[in-house]
């Protein structure tokens, strides 16, 4: 098929489009799109999970360039297109509100909306502003008169966040996360996009995995690439061990997805009865493939010492197994898990279950919580005393 064809009928499964007639380059200008979106995808957590600040500076410079991609095609379809969603509302709230709590505001308006910030503002911040006590007044220089309005607008204590400079980068980031969604939701909802998007998922994930393994075995501690030294704990190219699971657990859907959906299992086999049978699946060379990376990416969810990562893997799959056989009744089945846990059980068994017993065994015996309860406890006083607005995006 020609490069050309691809593209047009990538365009023609988007269900949301319009029946109107599209010119030739705005169906390459969607093929871009998806093709910059997927690049993003799979290189950002090879970059250190993106943490870096220069390597966020070339994630939001990849959302940049989707976003001038969406304004070409909307000039050359003489259109402007937008789709009402919920969850673009819930981010845009988000978002407003990471702009709200940095907005400076009178004494007596915040004292009125959060009176336990400016109870905190009050311990916290001196009653004479400090100055520099080796500096006359004649020697301090004076900022133009635009700065001086900005520091005004910016005094401390005049926010409802604790720390306006973190809420100010949170805030950012939730907007970044608004504007990928609703050009994906707006552009990229086909059935053909979101399958491509569940295969290339699936491989990051599985090299990701065989990365973070062999890592685990062969380099030292805390380190990433078997050369930069970390901080904390480190898995994968992750310097986070808690960011390895955020990803996979996200691959691991999707390849689960893929596997069960009956678009899928339309092409693997022409008889519909014996489709979900453990045989059938052992013949089909795409569902071995499949079973062969989940089990191998939960075996690295499972070493990654991220114990809320594999309770969240867990709970997940519980939670989607119910949800699956209340939707699709008995036509909903479970054969692949046995070939997954199979896999899993084997990979263990070889790399050896010793740390996997010792990070577990802290459930067990509540050494896991020992830390962590008496934060939480210490906590609830906090959310009583900023019940409506909290302290800022990011300064918990």
């Amino acid at each position: 098929m020609s490069g050309e064809r691809w593209a047009v009928n990538r365009e023609n499964e988007d269900s949301s489009s319009l029946p109107i007639h599209r010119p030739p380059l705005a169906v390459f200008v969607v093929a871009a799109m998806e093709t910059v979106l997927l690049a993003l995808i799979c290189l950002s957590p090879w970059a250190y999970g993106a943490v870096h600040p220069n390597f966020e500076f070339l994630l939001d410079a990849g959302i940049a360039v989707l976003l001038a991609l969406w304004a070409v095609r909307m000039l050359l379809e003489g259109r402007i297109r937008w789709k009402k969603s919920g969850v673009a509302l819930c981010l845009a709230g988000l978002f407003l509100l990471g702009v709200w709590q940095r907005t400076p505001l009178p004494r007596p308006m915040l004292a009125w909306l959060s009176p336990g910030t400016v109870r905190c503002y009050d311990q916290l911040l001196p009653k004479q502003p400090e100055t520099l006590s080796a500096l006359s007044t004649d020697e301090m220089p004076v900022p133009p008169s635009n700065a001086q309005s900005s520091h005004a607008e910016l005094r401390p204590g005049s926010t409802l966040s604790l720390y306006p400079g973190v809420t100010q980068r949170e805030a950012a980031r939730l907007l970044a996360v608004f504007l990928v969604f609703v050009l994906v939701y707006n552009n990229l909802t086909s059935k053909g996009a979101l399958i491509r998007l569940s295969i290339v998922a699936l491989i990051n994930g599985v090299f990701l995995s065989l990365f973070a393994l062999i890592q685990f075995f062969s380099a030292p501690p805390k380190t990433v690439y078997w050369h930069y030294a970390a901080l904390g704990g480190v898995f994968g190219p992750f310097i986070n061990k808690n960011h390895f699971p955020y990803y996979v657990n996200v691959c691991i859907g999707l390849g689960i997805g893929l596997l069960v959906s009956q678009d899928w299992r339309r092409r693997s086999s022409s008889a519909s009865k014996q489709d979900n049978s453990l045989v059938q699946m052992l013949r089909n060379p795409h569902a071995l493939w499949i079973c062969t990376g989940l089990g191998l990416m939960i075996t690295a969810v499972a070493f990654s010492r991220s114990r809320g990562g594999l309770l969240a893997l867990v709970g997940a799959a519980v939670l989607c197994g119910i949800l699956g056989r209340l939707r699709l009744g008995r036509s909903f089945r479970f054969n692949f898990i046995l070939l997954v846990a199979g896999i899993v059980v084997a990979l263990s068994a070889w790399f050896g279950t010793g740390v996997l017993k010792d990070r577990l065994a802290a459930l067990e015996s509540g050494e896991a919580y020992q830390g962590r309860v008496p934060l939480w406890l210490r906590s609830l006083p906090i959310a009583i005393d900023f019940p409506l607005w909290g302290t800022g995006d990011g300064t918990f």
